[in-house]
């Protein structure tokens, strides 16, 4: 699936796993089908991204 997910946060630590392209804050998963944006706000924690 497309996604596209913005993270904005103050001391966090993003895990991508494989298949997500990092630019910045910005990660990005190439597939089929439509388009799904997230944004995630987080002050502080632990964000993972899998497939």
């Amino acid at each position: 699936m497309n996604a596209i997910v913005t993270v904005d946060s103050g001391a966090s630590n993003v895990n991508a796993g494989s298949g997500w392209e990092q630019n910045g804050k910005i990660y990005k998963q190439a597939g089929e089908g439509p388009m799904l944006t997230f944004v995630i706000n987080i002050g502080a924690g632990n964000v993972t991204l899998t497939k």
